[in-house]
């Protein structure tokens, strides 16, 4: 491996990290990150499945992810219950997503996308219904850090694209990585929930108001 992909990987998974151990505190300013790259991936997604496509097989998707990651992005930073809302509904989403294609093993088609759509509204309804947005986002962020993590390392040693881990972590874990890839996940996973509860038992995320 060459030394500045090496020091590449060490970044990246350096961040991973960050987010998994730190993500409840620094939730505001990764907000409009995650609104970005969730709405890339959902608006390629949606694509796929409707027009039974590859991932970002089209000029169309490309075009249909970026504006969806953008417009998320955007309201992510201008409303705080959207973000909150679009966080816990990405986690519902990618939720079906893995269930889907990694247990049952469809494909990225239109009865997953719709099983993922529904899955992602119920969990938002219910994060916001019952206010338990701060659990949700520490364990959110820290099984989103796991996510990174072992996405870096999926790249770096397995020769996997990034946005294919992304588009389908359980599989890839499945298939792929095996032993050492479920390791590190529940290893980042469960010891990021473990070090955030912790530390933030008496510390509460300041929502903003909107900012328009």
């Amino acid at each position: 491996m060459a030394f500045e992909l090496f020091c590449a990987l060490l970044l990246a998974l350096g961040f991973a990290v960050f987010v998994a151990f730190t993500g409840y505190r620094f939730f505001i300013v990764l907000l409009p990150v995650w609104g970005f790259f969730f709405g890339f991936m959902l608006g390629a997604q949606t694509i796929q499945a409707l027009l039974s496509e590859g991932f970002l097989a089209s000029a169309t998707a490309f075009v249909v992810a970026i504006f969806m990651g953008a417009l998320f992005a955007v309201l992510s930073y201008l409303f705080y219950l959207f973000a909150v809302a679009l966080f816990s509904a990405s986690l519902g989403y990618s939720l079906g997503i893995s269930i889907m294609t990694g247990l049952f093993g469809f494909q990225l088609e239109i009865l997953t996308w719709i099983v993922a759509i529904v899955l992602a509204v119920v969990v938002a309804f219910a994060v916001l219904r019952f206010n338990v947005q701060k659990y949700v986002i520490i364990i959110g962020t820290a099984l989103l850090g796991a996510g990174l993590a072992t996405a870096v390392l999926a790249g770096g040693f397995y020769g996997v694209n990034v946005l294919q881990f992304f588009e389908n972590p359980l599989q890839i874990l499945m298939s792929q990585m095996g032993f050492w890839g479920w390791l590190v996940f529940l290893a980042v996973g469960i010891g990021g929930i473990i070090v955030q509860w912790r530390a933030n038992a008496n510390f509460e995320v300041a929502a903003y108001e909107n900012r328009i």
